[in-house]
């Protein structure tokens, strides 16, 4: 709750109702730094057409009033039709408007409530994501979300961009600039693909970024997400971030695949993510820990007709590939390659899938990604031609 939207104008729309204190019940939307109405389509479906809408600088102001509680199982004839609950509070220029529970026990927690009186102190207007906040301006999460919200209106230029200044991101958090190189993205990437990206070269240009508050790597097409630049100086540890980046996942060169000998321990305690190999005559097999027995996925079930039988010497929780899959090699090409199920993944594949019990005792592996470290000397100079920063001795 420290970083709401605190916008300077917001919008009234308003239906009559006779349970409020002015007959009038208010929907209130804002306009984004980017002079969008937001939620302008529920609100103008909503509010009566009849009335005309008002807007309103969105400055401190006080005279606030708790009304009631609305919605929830009491206010609704079925259980099926329940809303959230909410409370109902009374703007003092002139309509009333809706927050949530939650948002009224933060008030409570920040300033008074004096019967007849209202809510004590100044509040403005504020938005979690498409949620309405009504904030106490005398609280910590309005001087940070008013820095959030300026923030989202600035901007740094191609020109204002230097490897080793330090940039605010319009997310409030400070930002070390790495440079524009060549990443692999691991977007949408994970298990098996995750490792298959580690075995080719970085390829997609992006600008890299070090997160001081966060303390990790982000990157970024453009500069559209930055504010403002911090420091003009070159950060003191630009020299260890760029080491610490050339040997990272994203930016190293490609790497190679070995075998490490796995626990059946760590095989269990990892409830079966991982893929790993067992060490059988003649190479290796390829397997997955599954917790029961998988279906043919060639034939197709219908909910209600039993599962079939286990063949011999298999049961629902004893089994192992039929027609196990083996590899005399495990290397990128005898893994991505000769290996391949319909969805291009392992997990419940009828050829992969082993039970606990079967890989109790037998000699388990699983594949790991080599990066190649890079030459002192290559990050030294590049380093050197950006800054009079030396490379740290340990690199």
């Amino acid at each position: 709750m420290e970083k709401l939207n605190i916008p300077k104008l917001i919008h009234v729309g308003y239906q009559e109702r006779s349970d409020t204190y002015t007959k009038m019940l208010a929907y209130v939307i804002y306009t984004d730094e980017k002079g969008r109405k937001r939620k302008e389509t529920s609100w103008q479906s909503w509010r009566n057409k009849k009335i005309e809408p008002i807007d309103f600088d969105n400055e401190p102001t006080s005279g606030f009033v708790l009304n009631k509680g609305v919605g929830g199982t009491r206010g609704s004839w079925s259980s099926r039709n329940v809303r959230n609950e909410y409370i109902r509070i009374y703007d003092p220029r002139g309509f009333e408007f809706e927050i949530s529970v939650a948002n009224l026990l933060f008030i409570l927690t920040e300033c008074n409530a004096f019967k007849g009186k209202g809510l004590e102190g100044e509040f403005v207007y504020s938005w979690d994501g498409t949620e309405l906040i009504l904030l106490p301006v005398g609280c910590a999460e309005y001087k940070a979300s008013a820095e959030f919200t300026a923030l989202k209106s600035m901007k740094v230029t191609k020109k204002d961009m230097k490897e080793g200044l330090t940039y605010q991101h319009k997310d409030t958090n400070k930002l070390v600039y790495m440079g524009r190189h060549k990443i692999r993205d691991f977007d949408k990437c994970w298990g098996r693909e995750e490792t298959q990206l580690l075995m080719v070269e970085p390829s997609q240009p992006r600008h890299v970024f070090w997160d001081l508050d966060s303390e990790r790597w982000r990157f970024e097409k453009g500069f559209t997400k930055l504010a403002t630049v911090v420091s003009e100086e070159c950060h003191a540890e630009f020299a260890n971030l760029h080491t610490k980046f050339v040997k990272s996942k994203y930016a190293a060169k490609s790497g190679k695949l070995v075998l490490s000998s796995v626990s059946f321990a760590d095989i269990v305690a990892d409830n079966g993510r991982s893929w790993f190999f067992i060490k059988v005559d003649g190479g290796y097999q390829p397997a997955r820990l599954t917790t029961a027995r998988p279906i043919d996925s060639g034939r197709y079930y219908r909910y209600n007709e039993p599962r079939p039988p286990a063949p011999e010497g298999q049961t629902d929780s004893h089994f192992w590939p039929i027609n196990p899959h083996l590899v005399s090699e495990v290397n990128g090409t005898s893994v991505f390659s000769d290996f391949n199920d319909r969805y291009g993944y392992w997990h419940g594949d009828p050829r992969t899938a082993v039970s606990s019990s079967y890989i109790e005792d037998q000699e388990l592996f699983t594949p790991e990604i080599q990066l190649p470290s890079r030459k002192k000397v290559e990050v030294y100079n590049y380093v050197k031609r950006r800054t009079n920063q030396k490379v740290p001795q340990s690199s």
